[in-house]
């Protein structure tokens, strides 16, 4: 709920937003309530698995015209553009939301990697 009501706040119709590590589109599906039809959301996610589900959910939701303009985008923001490793832990299976990007060795250790783009 403190998500949501932030969003909310922070957001106005009309407005172009963006949503970093969107994963499922949580919180792109609030930030599109609110910009509404004039407004716009740049969702980012570099997790080939959670972007498929993104993309679904924005179809969804898109058939229901409950939205602003979504753009979404394969990849990851950062510091610079470029490459960067995406660790996706063992429990990214029960829990979608752990993949992260980390410059440096987490405490839970990497069951795989893969490259994703980077943007500023």
């Amino acid at each position: 709920m403190p998500l949501t009501e932030a969003l909310w706040r922070l957001a106005q119709p009309g407005d172009t937003v963006v949503d970093g590590g969107a994963n499922i589109g949580y919180a792109t599906s609030i930030l599109a309530a609110r910009v509404g039809l004039r407004g716009r959301v740049h969702s980012f996610e570099p997790d080939p698995r959670s972007f498929g589900e993104l993309q679904r959910n924005v179809t969804e939701w898109e058939e229901r015209g409950q939205r602003g303009a979504f753009v979404l985008h394969t990849a990851a923001l950062g510091a610079r553009s470029g490459t960067a490793t995406l660790q996706i832990p063992a429990s990214f299976e029960w829990n979608g939301g752990r993949a992260r990007i980390e410059a440096a060795a987490s405490e839970e250790e990497a069951a795989s990697e893969l490259d994703a783009e980077s943007r500023t």
